[in-house]
């Protein structure tokens, strides 16, 4: 099985860690979960909170989870509770790995995935999926420039009440890299523009899954200002 990393700390602009984590360990598979709650709304922990808890609920089948499942199981879960979170938003990212290193990765919003080598430094993630902001809202891929501009606050794909916003899926082979799941705060502040940790404004969380080798125990390692982690085995 996997070994689980799991970071988050609440930034110094924020009322409270709205950032949200979670992963299922199986014998063929992981999936990982990251969710960034806005600050707008008084629910937002909440929401980022439940939004975890159906990924994994839908991820303890038999069967490898598959984009078409998961992405039906948010459709559900948003028509059940869009009315309890009138207020909320939220970006989120989940990924999929197989055994033989395979990933699909469903992303809405700000929150990405990405890869790094095994033992690397956090800091040395290469993100692979797309960040759904106003700043690069023709399907640039995110750079400095589009970091340091005030649309990127803006988000042309999330999580909210009005509507179900369909996430992106992508594919690719992690081999034996480390797969990594985070919210704008750190592959954004921490990551691009090289904030210290100490200093982060924004919510910021990364989660770390490394290579399944058959043989490593399960013992996640979590470090948070909060009791923001789910953790889900099947043997």
């Amino acid at each position: 099985m996997s070994l689980v990393q799991w970071t988050s700390r609440r930034g110094r602009g924020c009322a409270d860690n709205r950032d949200q984590g979670g992963c299922v360990l199986a014998e063929c598979f992981d999936v990982g979960v990251v969710v960034d709650a806005a600050q707008q709304g008084e629910n937002g922990q909440a929401l980022a909170r439940e939004l975890v808890a159906e990924v994994l609920a839908a991820a303890q089948g038999e069967c490898v989870p598959d984009p078409d499942q998961l992405c039906e199981a948010l459709r559900v879960f948003h028509a059940q509770s869009r009315f309890l979170y009138l207020h909320e938003t939220a970006s989120y990212a989940l990924a999929v790995r197989s055994r033989a290193g395979a990933v699909w990765a469903l992303v809405c919003g700000d929150c990405r995935v990405g890869l790094m080598e095994p033992g690397g430094a956090a800091e040395q993630v290469l993100w692979l999926s797309p960040a759904h902001t106003l700043a690069n809202a023709l399907g640039q891929a995110f750079d400095g420039q589009h970091a340091r501009m005030p649309q990127r606050h803006l988000l042309t794909r999330c999580w909210n009440a009005k509507r179900f916003h369909q996430p992106e899926l992508l594919q690719f082979e992690a081999g034996g890299h480390t797969l990594c799941l985070a919210t704008d705060g750190f592959w954004l502040e921490h990551d691009g523009l090289g904030v210290l940790w100490a200093a982060l404004d924004d919510d910021a969380s990364c989660l770390q899954l490394g290579a399944m080798d058959g043989k490593s125990k399960v013992a996640p390692v979590v470090v948070s200002d909060l009791d923001n982690f789910q953790l889900g085995v099947r043997c």
